[in-house]
């Protein structure tokens, strides 16, 4: 059975500000920092057997810290990162809002590209870790949309729900994927329900 826990980074400016990050490299602020020091801490003890990070920097300082806390090794997988959401990036809700009144953001990654390479980096994970724990660091539209893809019925997940410095895990047994948990905060002592990606 492969299991991989899945973390937002730690918070950034432009979350405070609710500015949509995409492919937008921000870097973690005061706030994010101190949730991936908390991450790290409730990781630790963890039988990991690496852990896989999106490449832009916010999602890479957060898994720094928990790599020294782990001594585990630490990859880049480029397949884990942010979705675009081209001419939005940068804006607020309501500027959004005003700008694209249908949502329909010009030069966004489609939702079947998404799904692409999201279905090719599990695939390799499971296939280089089949009885592993790893650790992947991400965003909050690429876990939210792994998380709505394996729910089942009796479990829903709301879009946009992920805290910055949640956890959420899934399994890969039985030829399937499956959420055991998501949005975990319990290990945050300051987080703001911000729900912006």
């Amino acid at each position: 059975m492969t299991e991989i826990c899945l973390v937002r980074h730690g918070e950034t400016e432009w979350n405070q500000l609710g500015k949509l990050q995409g492919r937008t490299d921000t870097e973690l602020d005061d706030n994010g920092i101190q949730q991936a020091k908390e991450c790290a801490k409730a990781l630790n003890g963890k039988q990991g057997s690496a852990i896989v990070t999106s490449p832009l920097r916010r999602a890479c300082c957060t898994a720094e810290f928990i790599q020294e806390q782990l001594q585990i090794p630490l990859l880049k997988m480029d397949d884990f990162i942010e979705r675009s959401f081209g001419t939005a990036e940068g804006m607020t809700v309501e500027e959004r809002l005003t700008a694209y009144p249908d949502r329909i953001y010009p030069q966004q990654e489609t939702e079947a590209h998404l799904e692409q390479r999201l279905r090719a980096a599990l695939n390799e994970i499971q296939s280089q870790y089949p009885h592993g724990q790893v650790i992947v660091v991400s965003h909050g539209a690429v876990i939210n949309y792994l998380l709505r893809s394996m729910c089942t019925h009796d479990m829903e997940i709301p879009r946009h729900s992920l805290v910055n410095g949640s956890m959420s895990t899934i399994t890969y047994r039985d030829g399937a994927w499956h959420v055991q948990d998501f949005n975990m905060t319990h290990h945050l002592s300051h987080y703001k329900e911000i729900g912006k990606m």
